[in-house]
């Protein structure tokens, strides 16, 4: 704290962050996440693909995303996992897990989830163009979910399966907050019948 409160600028991604640390005497200022150019084919190249297929019947799995090699990430997939690997109410999903370290969760593989860990650009493409939605948990941290920016200009709708305060209020930007078992369970199943054809996609930043 005394670093920020010293630094001569403090710069955060996150519009929430940046009220707290004003109202902490600490000069910060909102520079909004944009992906990189590197980025940006791929998202363009989903976003594409998905709306030419937008009233067709995708398939009917959601997507676990995550890098699980930090601490918050790696016990917000576990905790999601543990739920629906351990609940009934989850058995007419599919769920397909894929990011960076994932393959050390290859103990929670069952009928209806799978764990692919990391995958080609190709692959990940191909998974997020005919996903229902993405399902995402996170413990709750200082800053913003890149991911979720990423996956909103990809036009792919995100599931927050956990309760992450910066995603909250978000469901015309086809973000849905879901953190307890059964809004979770409602949520899937709403988006399992639409199967994700919602509407508001453009490239303005999120209100993060």
């Amino acid at each position: 704290m005394n670093v920020m409160l010293n630094a001569e600028r403090v710069l955060t991604i996150s519009s929430f962050d940046n009220a707290i640390l004003q109202c902490l005497s600490v000069k910060a200022n909102f520079f909004p996440y944009y992906p990189s150019s590197m980025d940006l084919p791929n998202i363009y190249a989903v976003r594409s693909a998905r709306e030419n297929k937008r009233h067709n019947a995708r398939e009917s799995n959601f997507l676990v995303l995550g890098t699980v090699n930090n601490v918050p990430s790696y016990d917000g997939m576990v905790n999601l996992l543990s739920l629906i690997a351990n609940s009934v109410d989850f058995n007419n999903f599919n769920f397909i897990v894929v990011g960076y370290g994932t393959d050390k969760l290859q103990d929670f593989c069952k009928f209806n989830i799978s764990v692919l860990g990391a995958v080609s650009s190709s692959t990940l493409i191909d998974l997020l163009v005919n996903c229902v939605a993405a399902l995402v948990s996170q413990s709750q941290t200082t800053g913003m979910l890149t991911r979720l920016i990423e996956l909103n200009l990809s036009e792919v709708p995100v599931i927050m399966a956990s309760p992450y305060i910066q995603a909250v209020h978000l469901e015309k930007y086809s973000i849905f907050s879901a953190p307890y078992e059964s809004t979770l369970v409602n949520r899937l199943s709403q988006c399992n019948v639409c199967h994700s054809d919602f509407s508001y996609f453009d490239d303005t930043p999120l209100p993060l």
